[in-house]
């Protein structure tokens, strides 16, 4: 039987995990051993007979420095070609120990001392814990064989070796790119990998450590090189001088902030570029061309802010393309056995770049090792000849192209998600400028859709970055007449004043269905989610507008549940956003205890909204069967006026009279949807303060309170407090707290440290 595979759980949370090394990464079928004595590059006498002549082919590969007997050396030519191949090392793997995470460690081994034994196969399944393995669906092999050998003795000659370091994304592990790395020290160049505790699939699910900031996961880094360098086998044979740093998405942002050490020699970043480098440094930037999660362009607006930095973008590729597992789904044909137990959307993410009709990715392995190895060689100054890198290495592999090299994308993503479809300005009196856009979005399925939204700022003259306030709304109702943008005049300008005084750009999303096609996605948290942070990908296109600074969500009520999601699900939906805090007024929680509390009373509405709006987003849950059938004609009520309407309809009616289930969680379809949207279920990726009042009739402030409990069991929660406002309700709370708001918003985007009432 073949094991089961982490791969679903981790494309329950969308990006990077695990492994399967690609065919095309094999031990060399000729022996290639490190020549007996060191030469030089330009004349190289083998150990094999062979008659010197005064035109001989210099050697390509890396020779040891001191004498070493040898059966045979083969020598490689000049240029990227020989990195298609296996180099001439055999390789080890260990793992060492930082304080609380491992580290993956890939180095050369002489080949003869590991003839004869067998490469690690590495299973996926050893990453997840023995609790939630038979949660997973299906029957997937998940074996991996990494063409290293565990624990292998280190080459005791042919050293220094150099340092390449690899970053994972988010969520994923250490070893989910093991064609990679362990390719690269086949041909000479030690690679670490440290597991980023705080973007781990494996701490995710089997929580073991706290949060991490992109500047912690730099520092384990730079201790990683410091415990090799004291290893008594390593540290001899490794040369950290100058070291390379490889990211994937999430983990792009560790090697462009690593920069600011002076050992980095250069960073390779991969479906990332959404963080600056800290210092201008050698770069080499690849882009999948209809990458679903982080556009292109992002990477492209960063390779024409550097210096020395080369862009790469491969065609028809997705974000998934450079990860192991990629070819067992194309193998597959997709992960179709999955999508009723995950979900359509969340697969499609999952499979982004590894369909049948996408590049064959065992090859595109193949030229990102050859794009990969020959940059790190660049920068490293290794002896391997003098090669630029150039779009026509591409053509040594088959079966994949360059869409670009040094080119603008031409191609956006199959669902564009930062483009203003149209902008019309607005009346904000005496504040600065305001407009009514729709924009491009994309829907928990994946498909492209249209929102509204309203974008305020000081003016269209700025030069600097302004920090960002992306506001997500209360409830309002679900008719379309009822979004904020729709409003005249808008809302709540007096309270958004101190922010645009201050030089913030504010950005308020109508969120998906509400003034748009569709029915309004009602406390549904991702859709939520991409409506906070979508808007903020539109705004970034006005020109003068540079809403480009750090990210501050708030919200209300409705808005403080489209917060918290904000906060829950930012490294999956909009990693390359600078989200710094997120501010939730009386959010929504505990949904068993909010239902007991609405039912047959002035608020029952809300009951009846959600109900609706989940009939809506998930084709399984049939909501008219819910009510009695006197009362279906009345759901047509709820498109036509806004929440005061909805109460004046429903609220007079008992609750056991409308409904046909006295408890709608004892269904299993709907209690699995109503509790994946409470934002209990998740932990907080960046610092959130909950604002509550304790007078609240609609929201009663014991859930706020409960809910910071369930939150503070999440291991990896950023620092999270509960704030109380005493004596107020619902509504009033909002302007007794504006002015903490205020403060704790300033102090996010200033990088003070947020308080943590979790300690």
């Amino acid at each position: 039987m073949i094991k089961k595979i982490f791969i679903v759980l981790y494309f329950l949370f969308v990006l990077n995990a695990c492994s399967e090394a690609s065919t095309t990464t094999q031990t060399p079928t000729t022996t290639q051993t490190p020549t007996t004595t060191q030469t030089p590059t330009t004349t190289q006498t083998p150990t094999t007979t062979q008659t010197p002549t005064t035109t001989q082919t210099p050697t390509t590969t890396q020779t040891p420095t001191t004498t070493q007997t040898s059966t045979t050396t083969v020598l490689m030519p000049y240029g990227p070609e020989q990195f298609l191949d296996r180099g001439p090392w055999a390789v080890g793997v260990r793992t060492i120990q930082l304080e609380d995470r491992p580290v993956e460690v890939w180095y050369p081994v002489e080949p003869n001392t590991v003839e004869g034994l067998t490469p690690e196969v590495f299973d996926s399944i050893d990453v997840i814990s023995e609790v939630v393995r038979p949660f997973i669906p299906g029957d997937l092999g998940g074996e991996v064989n990494t063409n290293s050998f565990r624990d292998a003795t280190p080459a005791s000659r042919g050293g220094p070796f150099p340092i390449a370091a690899y970053s994972h994304g988010s969520p994923g592990y250490r070893q989910a790119a093991t064609f990679l790395t362990s390719h690269l020290a086949s041909h000479g160049v030690i690679t670490i990998a440290v597991e980023h505790l705080g973007r781990s699939l494996t701490t995710l699910l089997t929580p073991l450590a706290d949060s991490d900031t992109p500047e912690d996961n730099v520092a384990d880094l730079f201790e990683a090189l410091e415990i090799i360098d004291e290893d008594s086998e390593l540290g001899p044979i490794t040369d950290n001088s100058k070291i390379v740093i490889i990211g994937h998405s999430a983990g792009t942002r560790t090697a462009a902030l690593a920069t600011a050490d002076d050992r980095v020699a250069g960073v390779a970043l991969l479906a990332g570029g959404f963080q600056d480098l800290a210092v201008d440094r050698p770069a080499l930037l690849v882009v999948f061309e209809n990458d679903s999660i982080v556009d292109p362009l992002i990477s492209w607006e960063l390779h024409e802010s550097l210096d020395n930095s080369v862009f790469i973008n491969i065609a028809e590729t997705g974000h998934a393309t450079a990860i192991d597992v990629c070819p067992l789904i194309q193998e597959r044909g997709g992960l179709t056995e999955l999508r009723d137990a995950l979900g359509d959307s969340t697969v499609r993410s999952g499979e982004d770049g590894c369909l049948p009709n996408d590049a064959d990715s065992r090859a595109v392995h193949d030229l990102l090792r050859v794009y990969l190895t020959s940059f790190t060689y660049e920068v490293l100054d290794l002896p391997r000849g003098t090669f630029k890198m150039t779009a026509e290495i591409a053509d040594l592999v088959s079966d994949v192209e360059l869409r670009g090299f040094n080119d603008p994308p031409t191609k956006q993503s199959e669902t564009p998600i930062r483009s203003v479809i149209q902008m019309e300005e607005i009346d904000v009196g005496e504040l600065g400028v305001g407009f009514r856009i729709i924009y491009e979005s994309k829907s928990i399925f994946g498909e492209p859709i249209e929102v509204s939204g309203l974008v305020l700022a000081p003016d269209l003259n700025s030069e600097e970055s302004r920090p960002v306030l992306s506001v997500a709304h209360g409830t309002v109702g679900l008719a379309d007449q009822c979004a904020p943008s729709r409003q005249e005049p808008v809302a709540n300008l007096e309270l958004i004043k101190p922010f645009i005084e201050a030089g913030w750009v504010v950005v308020a999303s109508d969120l998906e269905g509400l003034g748009s096609d569709g029915i309004h996605h009602y406390i549904v948290g991702e859709s939520e989610a991409r409506g906070v942070f979508d808007i903020v990908r539109a705004a970034k296109n006005i020109e003068g507008l540079n809403a480009d600074g750090p990210l501050v969500v708030w919200g209300h009520s409705q808005g403080g549940h489209a917060a918290l999601h904000a906060s829950q699900r930012w490294l999956d939906l909009a990693p390359e956003l600078n989200l710094v805090g997120v501010a939730a007024g009386a959010p929504p929680s505990q949904f068993p205890l909010l239902r007991s509390f609405l039912q047959s009373g002035p608020f029952q509405g809300y009951l009846v909204m959600v109900g609706a709006s989940f009939g809506s987003a998930y084709p399984e849950l049939d909501y008219e069967s819910l009510i009695k059938s006197e009362y279906l004609p009345l759901l047509e009520e709820l498109e036509k006026g806004c929440t005061g309407h909805v109460f004046d309809i429903f609220n007079p009616i008992p609750y056991e009279d409308l409904v046909t289930v006295d408890d709608v969680f004892s269904l299993p379809d709907w209690n699995a949807r109503l509790t994946e949207n409470d934002t209990n279920q998740r932990n907080v990726q960046v610092p959130t303060v909950i604002l509550h009042g304790t007078d609240d009739e609609q929201i009663p402030f014991i859930a706020s309170q409960l809910l910071l409990g369930q939150l503070c069991a999440f291991s990896l929660s950023a620092p999270i407090e509960l704030r109380e406002y005493p004596g107020t309700n619902h509504a009033t709370a909002v302007t007794e707290y504006w002015s903490d708001l205020i403060d704790w918003s300033n102090e996010r985007i200033s990088g003070a440290p947020a308080n943590d009432q979790c300690e």
